[in-house]
């Protein structure tokens, strides 16, 4: 075998089955670390021949949980996938890349609903690869592409989740990545308030234009025109002109700026950035590592601009009537 594949597992039994099976037809060696637990893991991941399954401490972090399987993996590739995660597709390009001669490190897609994020979890052990943060813990994103597809089942209220952002935020207080974790936390969880006010305090903090730094601002659009009770549309438009300034061909951006005057029936405007997602938004790379919302590129503007043409047909037609 040249290839290991990878998982630290706790109290999976709901998931890791399908995990299992997305990955059987490899036929490679898995290894799995577990952190203790207490349902039926372990007597899942025993009916499969080739799993190694090792007992393993968590240290307070998931990177030291995994980062001891790649000192434990004996094969020339290692492959991570978590136990709520599933390959719809790429088998084949795994079995190809592992047994090649390249000795690179390859992204995986993630595909969540409309959403792709990229991921570095295929790598040759030259590469010398590690995982860093003791919670959403990540390699440097240094891949290759791939048509290798993933679906997670995760859910980001997982107990071991909070616990370990808790504990990472109170050993060091003057790091901003904790903050930016927490926060997006809160957003999964629609608790709006208090994403904002951390995503406040995280913006106001960083001093690098990061990723993270410019998706928080587009996170605090969103909010500031979808919800409700925390509309505010100007500090929505300041917070996403500052994205675009930053990421022009992001088609998501434009959007978000289109649904704005949308929300406010300046329709000619609205049409104007649903125009601009799709042209620029054309003009993006595929091998772009930041997350995409397939839609905006081309379905959901169209269907806006539609909107919009009818709209403003409506009123003319309004105005036209009121005149005679």
């Amino acid at each position: 075998m040249t290839i290991t594949i990878n998982l630290v597992t706790k109290n999976n039994d709901q998931t890791i089955k399908s995990t299992l099976e997305s990955i059987k037809e490899l036929k490679a060696k898995i290894l799995i670390g577990d952190l203790g637990s207490k349902d039926n893991t372990i007597k899942i991941c025993r009916q499969y021949e080739n799993a190694e399954i090792i007992p393993i401490s968590l240290n307070n972090s998931m990177s030291i949980a995994k980062n001891l399987l790649i000192k434990k993996c004996k094969t020339e590739w290692m492959f991570f996938i978590d136990p709520w995660e599933v390959i719809i597709s790429g088998l084949e390009d795994i079995n190809s890349l592992s047994n090649s001669k390249d000795k690179n490190a390859y992204n995986v897609n993630f595909l969540q609903n409309d959403l792709i994020t990229k991921e570095t979890r295929l790598w040759h052990k030259d590469k010398n690869l590690q995982f860093k943060n003791p919670v959403f813990e990540t390699v440097p994103n240094v891949g290759l592409e791939t048509e290798i597809y993933l679906v997670s089942n995760n859910n980001i209220k997982n107990p071991l989740k909070i616990e370990l952002l808790d504990q990472w935020r109170s050993n060091k207080p003057l790091s901003n990545e904790p903050l930016y974790y927490l926060s997006c936390v809160h957003l999964s969880n629609k608790e709006w308030d208090k994403f904002l006010n951390l995503a406040d305090l995280y913006l106001y903090k960083e001093v690098s234009v990061t990723m993270s730094f410019i998706m928080t601002q587009y996170y605090c659009a969103m909010v500031k025109c979808y919800v409700k009770e925390q509309q505010d549309y100007n500090k929505a438009i300041g917070y996403i002109l500052n994205c675009i300034e930053h990421k022009p061909l992001m088609a998501e951006f434009w959007c978000l700026l289109g649904d704005i005057f949308y929300a406010v029936s300046e329709y000619e405007k609205s049409i104007c950035f649903y125009e601009n997602a799709i042209i620029l938004g054309s003009k993006r790379l595929k091998s772009d590592a930041w997350p995409m919302e397939i839609s905006k590129y081309k379905e959901y503007p169209n269907k806006m601009i539609k909107i919009c043409n009818n709209l403003k047909s409506t009123v003319c037609n309004y105005i036209n009537d009121t005149k005679e």
